[in-house]
């Protein structure tokens, strides 16, 4: 019984996703999709998060880098100036559910650059 126990494989630690190396990569890619963000909007990130409401550009660029990093939404907002995560999480539902058609040219192609579901 002892030696069916020694057998087994250690368990991998579900911490990985945790882990600093793993944190670090998301920044970085976090950071990248928001300088690939600010090349096709055509404006520093200053400008797109100080647009006024109504404006998709922020939501599309956390909405982005939500869904392909796992960033907290707490970062996104310190990020983007989203005030609060929960608005964080609210702003990027909000954005993946409007229609495209609803969407401003610009941000419409945004969303479509992005390859995600």
């Amino acid at each position: 019984m002892l030696s069916l126990l020694e057998a087994e494989e250690p368990r991998k630690s579900r911490n990985y996703q945790s882990s600093e190396t793993v944190k670090d990569w998301n920044i970085r890619r976090a950071h990248e999709i928001l300088r690939e963000g600010e090349r096709h909007y055509g404006k520093p990130l200053r400008e797109i998060i100080a647009d006024s409401y109504g404006d998709w550009s922020r939501s599309s660029l956390a909405w982005a880098v939500w869904k392909e990093t796992s960033v907290s939404h707490r970062w996104l907002a310190e990020t983007l100036n989203l005030k609060s995560s929960a608005n964080s999480s609210q702003q990027i539902r909000r954005f993946g559910k409007v229609d495209e058609k609803e969407l401003p040219k610009e941000v419409r192609k945004w969303k479509k650059s992005r390859n995600v579901a």
